[in-house]
């Protein structure tokens, strides 16, 4: 799944989310898994509640549009099948809104997106690492 702020998403300058799992089940489609020999055919259901929580902050922090949430199948047509046929984007997209709900309804969260956007870098401390 690729997010961005503007109309022109690609690999290059979007964020990206990599589902583990094949959820394509067409027989038509090249190394599909309409026999089940690639694992299960549809993501978990953790696997798309943290998705949705992951895009809905990302959406936040970084305004971007509901339109600009799209299947990599949309970034280029007819490049690749991903996320599969089987892949429930609409429950997804439902989770995401609900998620930004929440967020919407957290004062604390909306101050820390204002004080987050004007940084001009973000550190993460490794592991054992003091935070700068």
């Amino acid at each position: 799944y690729h997010i961005k702020r503007s109309n022109k998403i690609s690999n290059g300058n979007s964020l990206g989310i990599c589902f583990v799992g094949n959820f394509s089940t067409d027989p038509e489609t090249p190394e599909n898994n309409s026999t089940g020999k690639f694992g299960p055919d549809t993501p978990s259901e953790a696997q798309i509640i943290n998705a949705a929580k992951m895009i809905a902050l990302w959406s936040k922090i970084y305004r971007i549009p509901e339109k600009n949430i799209v299947r990599h199948r949309d970034v280029k047509k007819g490049h690749t099948d991903c996320p599969g046929n089987n892949f429930p984007f609409d429950k997804l997209l439902t989770g995401v809104k609900k998620e930004i709900s929440i967020l919407e309804n957290m004062p604390r969260f909306t101050a820390f997106v204002e004080e987050f956007r004007e940084k001009d870098y973000v550190m993460i401390p490794v592991s054992g690492e003091e935070a700068a």
